[in-house]
């Protein structure tokens, strides 16, 4: 399953923090993944895209900590920009569900 996040929660608002963009984007993919009737441990691989260099530690926080039992591989792109300018980070994950899922 391949999931892709951004910051926005249900009703549209963007946290200008980029620890709440990274928690938002992981409850998304969380949600996300549960409705498909995974799980965070079913994550195999996330690409994070960060628009500062100044984002990694932050994110990388939030990141860990939302994955702290073998957390799955994870490039860092650092980009220009992303959909919106009040952006700050996006993440891609692929996961992988069984057949029994």
């Amino acid at each position: 399953m391949f999931l892709c996040c951004t910051g926005v929660d249900r009703k549209g608002h963007v946290s200008p923090d980029v620890k709440e963009q990274t928690q938002q984007c992981l409850d998304n993919i969380r949600a996300l993944a549960e409705e498909a009737g995974g799980t965070m441990s079913d994550i195999v691989k996330c690409t994070v895209y960060v628009v500062d260099r100044g984002s990694w530690q932050p994110m990388n926080e939030v990141y860990f900590a939302n994955f702290a039992e073998d957390p799955p591989h994870r490039p860092l792109c650092i980009v220009a920009g992303l959909g919106r300018p009040e952006y700050l980070v996006e993440i891609d994950a692929t996961a992988y569900l069984s057949d029994e899922t």
